[in-house]
């Protein structure tokens, strides 16, 4: 019994809002009828005023109101089917680049200038306009009911919870009535035609006037000038005054001679760019600041959104993303379509942005390494000798190359428990070069297809293999590409240290060893004994690229040294004079996605193992929230292209 009272709340409401809804339209059908606005809309008036603390009291009235509006628009739209019919500001903005653009494409300078009318909405005269309307032979029921409307609003002004006398208003239309938009059209409607008759183009959208002429002869500004006037007459007959402060003149094209033009005796101020209908516009016609207005707005929007939003569920928060941020992002992207590497690039960083905050909020970061490591396979080889199998070798096995999904150490002796590889070279500085080709070649004949990238690393060298699969992760092992920290001299795009370690995609690896291993012209043997110069100069003349290991902020991944060095400085004068980017002195010179250090000595290996994968700070746990592989190495992905260095390739 209990469960059919409860259902009959629901067919009550329904049917009696159907009935009141069937009473409203006959209500708002009379009142239209006899051209009256009836009494409980006649008695409302347009207030905001937060003394009227129930929502009751005024929301029904308001919707009442804009819907005897709509009927009335349907009417008016019934005799001007122009006004605003399929019109909107991206439209409107695309017609007037239309005209703009053919006129530079004829190699023609223009001018545009931007009227502003003084509170356009608020200042319609309420006469002209009823006798406006009785012109375009508009029912005189309807003119009658605009009149009642227009004519019967009041207002009141509340200052400190105190309420003004109610106050006639004596012009203009509603601001963000139904009917407003359309109103002013009708009363600005033989504008265009004025102003077409002065032989100058015109956009005309709601209260925002614009008109524009090619400057190629002295007429020509002379047109465009009677224009102006034309327009300051019209204002003035109808009651309707421009800002002279804010009507701007805008001078596009090369070679413009940015003539002077007067508004009612005053000169049009000249401006470099302005705001068109929301759009950033400047002299050159590029939406460049436009980009970066809209990507910072989005960019402050996805910070509220994470402020005010603390859920971990992911569909709420694509969900909000693709409500507040990307219509920010996306609105009339046919006019400011970017074509600029850089502004594409911008844009897609507010994206990339909130992928990775949303990773960083919603899932377990040792969730997202363990899928990352199937997805990145690295194989991990170290340089060593056999004098340090002992004394280093083996405190590299105990700490960092175990997370590589394969190591092997390269030496001149084999040995089964590190393991080590024979290279047949001997020892010394001047071999490295030698022990450095063998050792590819012989990693190439074995292992290229099994694995995406070949890490070489010394036996003094300290790797964060978590952050080397992040680094890699936007980037194809396809690719002919390699990673370090890169030094300026010996090649065109740099080479990469040997002591911080390289990396190479298998391509690059195929590369080396099909192209450059056997040919003396391309990769000499004899001579040369610095293998990291020896094998930058080799990858260079088979077309393998040299990449940016940098993050977004131009902080460096790689280090050419220990970290206490990089940290405290100074650095050693070669250092600076051989490094191919900038870095910076003090904890500021390595990225918080450091990849590895030099110079580390075994203490220091076992030191770093702690603080880094051992030690954990209160507070910074994290929950898995995204149960799908695909969708965390999707959103690490993401989160990776957003840290890509500046330098792109």
């Amino acid at each position: 019994m209990s469960s059919r009272i409860g259902d009959a709340g629901p067919r009550c409401a329904r049917s009696i809002c159907e009935k009141r809804s069937y009473f409203r339209l006959i209500y708002f059908t009379i009142g239209i009828s006899i051209g009256i606005i009836l009494f409980q809309i006649q008695e409302q008036h347009t207030s905001h005023i937060k003394a009227f603390q129930s929502d009751e009291a005024y929301r029904i009235d308001e919707q009442e109101q804009d819907i005897n509006e709509t009927l009335v628009k349907k009417q008016l739209l019934l005799h001007y089917r122009s006004f605003s019919r399929g019109i909107s500001t991206e439209t409107a903005m695309l017609s007037a680049l239309n005209h703009w653009t053919s006129t530079l494409d004829d190699k023609k300078p223009l001018d545009v200038v931007y009227f502003d009318f003084a509170k356009a909405f608020d200042k319609v005269s309420h006469e002209l306009l009823l006798l406006k309307l009785a012109k375009i032979g508009i029912h005189e029921q309807i003119i009658s009911w605009l009149k009642c409307f227009l004519t019967e609003r009041t207002f009141q002004v509340c200052i400190n919870d105190t309420l003004s006398s109610i106050r006639r208003i004596s012009s203009g239309v509603p601001q963000g009535g139904v009917l407003s938009p359309i109103l002013f059209n009708i009363y600005t409607c033989e504008l265009p035609d004025i102003i077409a008759e002065e032989g100058v183009g015109c956009i005309a959208y709601a209260d925002d006037l614009k008109i524009y002429n090619p400057i190629v002869t002295p007429s020509d500004n002379m047109c465009l000038q009677k224009a102006i006037d034309a327009v300051a007459t019209w204002a003035s007959e109808w009651k309707l005054p421009l800002s002279k402060q804010k009507t701007k003149v805008l001078h596009i094209g090369r070679n413009n001679p940015k003539l002077k033009y007067n508004l009612c005796s005053e000169f049009v101020s000249e401006t470099s760019e302005i705001v068109d209908l929301g759009y950033i516009i400047d002299e050159n016609l590029s939406f460049d600041k436009y980009c970066k207005e809209i990507t910072a707005k989005a960019t402050r929007q996805i910070y509220c959104l994470f402020k005010a939003l603390r859920t971990k569920n992911v569909a709420i928060m694509i969900k909000a993303y693709k409500t507040y941020v990307r219509p920010i992002m996306e609105y009339g992207t046919t006019i400011f379509n970017p074509h600029k590497k850089s502004l594409i690039n911008m844009i897609e960083k507010v994206q990339n942005n909130f992928t990775r905050k949303l990773m960083v909020r919603t899932v377990d970061l040792v969730k997202v390494a363990k899928v990352i490591e199937s997805k990145v396979r690295i194989f991990c080889w170290v340089l060593t000798g056999k004098q340090n199998h002992e004394r280093r070798a083996q405190h590299i096995k105990e700490t960092w190359v175990r997370r590589c999904n394969k190591y092997l150490f390269m030496s001149s002796e084999e040995n089964s428990t590190l393991p080590a590889h024979n290279l047949n070279v001997s020892e010394g500085r001047k071999f490295l070069w030698m022990k450095t080709r063998e050792a590819f070649k012989y990693i190439h004949d074995k292992y290229l297809n099994d694995f995406d990238w070949f890490l070489k690393a010394d036996d003094d060298t300290y790797v964060i293999v978590e952050n080397l699969r992040y680094l890699l992760l936007p980037y194809s092992s396809k690719d002919a590409l390699h990673f370090g920290f890169k030094f300026r001299p010996y090649t065109k795009r740099g080479y990469h240290s040997g002591g911080a370690g390289y990396i190479l995609s298998r391509e690059a690896l195929r590369r080396f060893v099909n192209k450059a291993y056997s040919n003396d012209k391309i990769c000499q043997v004899k001579g040369i004994s610095v293998e990291d110069v020896a094998i930058g100069r080799c990858l260079e003349r088979i077309g393998v690229r040299a990449g940016d290991t940098r993050d977004q902020e131009g902080l460096h991944r790689f280090s050419p040294l220990s970290p206490d060095s990089m940290i405290s400085g100074p650095y050693p004068k070669w250092m600076l004079k051989m490094t191919y980017y900038n870095i910076p002195t003090s904890s500021w010179c390595c990225s918080r996605y450091a990849v590895s250090f030099h110079y580390v000595s075994p203490t220091l290996l076992y030191m770093m193992e702690y603080l880094i994968y051992r030690v954990k700070v209160f507070g910074l746990a994290r929950n898995l929230r995204l149960d799908e592989d695909e969708a965390i190495f999707k959103a690490a992905h993401e989160s990776a292209l957003a840290a890509k260095g500046p330098d792109r390739i």
